[in-house]
């Protein structure tokens, strides 16, 4: 949009996430750690500083130490340059495995590769979701009336059946997609603001 400032356009964040959380929030929950081209660490829903700004051009990688003990470890390289280790967490709860966040088209391997499929041979990798065919997929539509229900009945139908990993499409998703940090003014700049407050991540 042309009244959004150029340093708050095109906003997104990279990150690791296990593979039963949300698409819709990485960094939202927990078990979700997400950099943000703002240069904030994102986890359980609260924002840090860490690293530096990042946008068109930039190359960031996101390493996961699950060697360390007793606490694995995240960190992020921003065009080669190691920022630092993130976040410390527990990545003892098997069965589910950490789900990437990238796209790698046009990428050449570097000698010495070894495919994600080595990974399997030590242990720390599980299988993701896949389908023989295209028509195991399924797809759920709702139609009808505003308030009659169906979001909340597609929320339960996701919760209930979570090993078909249903990614529910709708404008609460949207709206979860367009959360960003910022910075809110001293609150005795605020008309009618009682409290007060420095900082505040939404």
């Amino acid at each position: 949009m042309e009244d959004t400032e150029a340093d708050q356009r095109h906003l997104f964040r990279v990150g690791i996430s296990r593979g039963d959380e949300s698409v819709s929030g990485l960094g939202e929950s927990g078990r979700s750690f997400g950099f943000g081209c703002t240069g904030k660490l994102s986890h359980h829903g609260k924002f840090f500083d860490y690293g530096a700004k990042f946008g068109v051009g930039d190359t960031i990688v996101c390493a996961v130490d699950l060697d360390s003990k007793p606490m694995a470890s995240i960190g992020f390289a921003k065009n080669g340059e190691w920022l630092g280790f993130a976040q410390c967490f527990n990545a003892s709860e098997t069965g589910l495995g950490l789900m990437q966040f990238s796209r790698e088209d046009g990428l050449e391997p570097v000698e010495g590769y070894e495919p994600w499929t080595s990974a399997f041979a030590d242990g720390n990798a599980v299988s993701g979701p896949v389908f023989a065919q295209q028509g195991e997929c399924e797809l759920l539509m709702m139609v009808g009336l505003p308030a009659a229900g169906k979001t909340t009945w597609a929320e339960k139908w996701v919760k209930e059946h979570p090993e078909k990993r249903f990614v529910l499409l709708g404008t609460n998703l949207a709206l979860d997609q367009m959360k960003v940090s910022f910075v809110l003014p001293l609150s005795k700049d605020v008309p009618g603001s009682v409290e007060p407050f420095d900082e505040v991540y939404c």
